[in-house]
């Protein structure tokens, strides 16, 4: 029997459970607050870095609680995921691989952060190791690729022609793009020493260079864009829905 990974037209207008509704919403309110709060963390990082936030005692409020938002944001979209791949048992094969494979690709993404990237920056902040900052940079980005990848992923299963394949575009361009800020972060990567409260740390502080603030602003924008596509897409999919027996009320 052959096995494929994409959809045929008559799997693209295939009924869908209301709880995969519910799953893909999830994901694109989260991703589309994620957008509108890079619209602030972003340009305030490109004037404010880290070295310097601690010099002046903290950062910004805001960016604390933004920082928060992502967390919960990531939380909210693993459910979503979890609803996702738990209602599709009885759509066609491709379509419940392809969800899986995304949701298989969110989680190493998520424990590429947790797991490897966190413990390591952590490590870099006390030994001051430039080759670990640099692993580090690395890290982020490939667990930034598998996320990207795992959505665009999503689209392609479940959203409608040319949707998914403009979904797909806008997430092999941010790829892109997250792999051009690694490679100028590396080259202009270093550590800065600081010594509060009697303890010393590694900040890092990449050096001024014109690179940084446009690939930046390009991802901010491409994230916003394909934030608005996964939300067209999903609200597409309410003409697809179909009612499960956990739906009804009796």
């Amino acid at each position: 029997m052959e096995t494929t990974f994409s959809t045929t037209p008559a799997e693209q207008k295939e009924k869908l459970p209301r709880r995969a509704f519910t799953g893909m919403l999830m994901i694109a309110v989260t991703l589309l607050l994620q957008a509108l709060a890079a619209g602030y963390t972003v340009p305030y990082s490109l004037r404010h870095s880290t070295f310097d936030n601690l010099l002046e005692g903290g950062t910004d409020p805001i960016m604390t609680a933004l920082s928060c938002l992502t967390i919960v944001a990531g939380i909210v979209q693993l459910v979503g995921f979890i609803f996702l791949v738990s209602s599709v048992q009885n759509v066609s094969r491709s379509i419940k691989r392809l969800c899986w494979l995304a949701f298989i690709l969110f989680v190493i993404a998520i424990v590429l952060t947790l797991i490897v990237n966190i413990p390591l920056g952590y490590a870099v902040s006390l030994g001051g190791s430039r080759t670990m900052g640099i692993v580090s940079l690395w890290v982020t980005a490939l667990s930034q690729i598998f996320n990207f990848t795992s959505l665009a992923i999503l689209l392609f299963a479940l959203a409608q022609f040319p949707l998914k394949w403009v979904g797909a575009g806008i997430a092999g361009l941010q790829s892109v793009v997250v792999l051009a800020i690694a490679g100028v972060s590396t080259a202009f990567y270093r550590l800065l020493e600081l010594t509060l409260m009697g303890n010393t740390m590694y900040v890092p502080q990449p050096e001024p260079n014109p690179y940084q603030p446009v690939l930046s602003i390009a991802g901010l924008i491409l994230s916003g864009v394909f934030a608005l596509v996964f939300l067209i897409s999903t609200v597409g999919m309410r003409a697809r829905l179909v009612e499960e027996p956990s739906d009804r009320v009796v």
